[in-house]
């Protein structure tokens, strides 16, 4: 077995991202809630936000503990920094199809590796795996090895809550890496929204991108902060980009601002206490579903181990 050491800072939220909120101090305000009555700020390095210990290990898989940390999410991360450094490059640099293709599967992680969505995550892939478990019952006796229990029925009691948890973590790369999925999201009409002077900044939370429920609609958009100055913008249909357009800079920030806020659960990272009363005011008053109840997010198991 692979004993390779990962870092136990597992972050949903990459440092290349929080990057982009940070001062000359290298730093950036980090507004966090430790108990329900309480929200607290104060400076903070990318380092320091957007994780949790061992929130991607795997303890047994065959391929590492930290496999999917250091092979899926750190190869995503990198392709995906290098392509947000050309979005918010002046004057913008035009994405050529594979970095469209590295940023899409990047959008799909993030609805995936944050903290809520990846246990929704694994409890939707531990059902199907049961389900799929199911319904081997009648060729077990064909399946079955030397090593294995007689019964179909101590076969499934035998298995252990780590060994569904890992069957469910291994599926993970196949849906953030869906082709039907990916090319959807490739094929949709985007926009990078640069304000102009005045407008207040864009926050970033842990919780970050808007998105309607259910993007083949006629409105069917999703959106992200890149920068406090940037909004990327992506819809399955010209029209809704240019409804973005036509809209005041402020009512951008306004709308994107608060769903990014009031959707927050463990932080809002802000470049500075500009906007101190919006962020205490709404910290986690609407706290967003899972992606699973978006129907345009199937969860497509393609690799389900038994």
């Amino acid at each position: 077995m692979t004993t390779r050491n990962g870092p136990k800072k597992h972050h949903y939220i990459p440092e290349f991202f929080l990057r982009q909120w940070v001062g000359d101090d290298g730093k950036f305000e980090r507004y966090n809630r430790p108990i329900p009555a309480k929200i607290m700020v104060r400076r903070s390095f990318p380092s320091e936000a957007g994780w949790i210990n061992d929130l991607y290990t795997s303890p047994g898989d065959p391929n590492g503990i930290h496999w999917l940390e250091l092979d899926i999410f750190q190869v995503i991360d990198s392709r995906a920094a290098l392509v947000l450094q050309k979005m918010n490059a002046e004057p913008q640099v035009q994405l050529n199809s594979t970095e469209r293709s590295e940023w899409t599967v990047f959008i799909l992680s993030l609805f995936h590796r944050t903290p809520d969505n990846l246990q929704a995550t694994i409890t939707s892939a531990m059902k199907m795996f049961d389900e799929t478990l199911d319904s081997a019952r009648g060729i077990y006796p064909n399946l079955r090895g030397d090593n294995d229990p007689i019964t179909f029925e101590d076969y499934r009691d035998g298995l252990t809550l780590a060994e569904r948890r890992r069957s469910a973590l291994n599926s993970l790369p196949s849906v953030m890496t869906n082709q039907a999925i990916g090319q959807f999201m490739h094929d949709m009409h985007t926009q990078v929204f640069t304000l102009p002077a005045g407008p207040r900044d864009f926050l970033l939370s842990d919780d970050p991108i808007a998105r309607t429920n259910g993007w083949k609609t006629d409105d069917g958009h999703f959106a992200i902060p890149i920068s406090p100055r940037k909004l990327f913008v992506s819809a399955w249909k010209l029209e809704t980009l240019n409804r973005f357009a036509r809209m005041k800079p402020e009512e951008i920030v306004a709308a994107m601002n608060t769903v990014s806020v009031e959707g927050a659960r463990f932080f809002v990272a802000a470049k500075d206490q500009s906007q101190d009363r919006f962020i205490r005011n709404r910290f986690g008053r609407n706290l967003r579903s899972s992606i699973y109840s978006q129907p345009d997010i199937p969860l497509p198991l393609t690799k389900i181990t038994i």
